[in-house]
């Protein structure tokens, strides 16, 4: 297979690597195939969370191939509640990700976040894969995972369905 399409394992593993210290990547979307360039580096919170949003910018990248351009928008749009959260804990470095962490992450969603359970459920939704791949960077515990069901429905919120008569 000495076709130019597919990258060499040694190509991605340098890439990898460069993404994490640059915070800058370009990425085809799998859905229209359209190439998009991604900066990590001038988000607000790269300055205090530096090591993490370089474990966040891999995990980004490694899910490549799993989502589309949209989908990869929606989840860096909702990282800023998430380093939000960790600048109220004072949480600056990858030892402190834990499975504890993502819990109280998810009920600061619910009280603090100023976004409906509807909303806190999607931003957590959303991050969630982001979370798993994290967890499979070897800086980070493997303890990092997030929680299932964090955001059980309330009875109000589940539909009845009657059947037929």
């Amino acid at each position: 297979m000495n076709n130019s399409k597919y990258a060499s394992l040694a190509t991605i593993n340098a890439a990898e690597k460069r993404i994490e210290k640059e915070l800058r990547f370009t990425i085809t979307c799998k859905n229209t195939m359209k190439v998009y360039e991604y900066d990590l580096s001038n988000k607000l919170y790269f300055t205090q969370h530096q090591e993490i949003v370089s474990v966040v910018a891999w995990a980004i990248y490694k899910r490549r191939n799993s989502q589309g351009h949209e989908t990869r928008i929606s989840t860096i749009d909702c990282l800023s509640n998430f380093f939000k959260f960790l600048g109220e804990k004072n949480l600056y470095d990858l030892k402190g990700l834990t499975r504890s962490l993502l819990n109280q992450y998810a009920e600061w969603l619910k009280r603090y976040s100023g976004l409906s359970y509807s909303s806190s459920a999607g931003q957590y939704r959303t991050l969630s894969p982001l979370f798993r791949q994290m967890n499979r960077h070897p800086n980070v515990s493997d303890d990092f995972t997030p929680i299932k069901n964090a955001f059980p429905k309330s009875e109000t919120l589940k539909a009845t369905t009657t059947g037929y008569n």
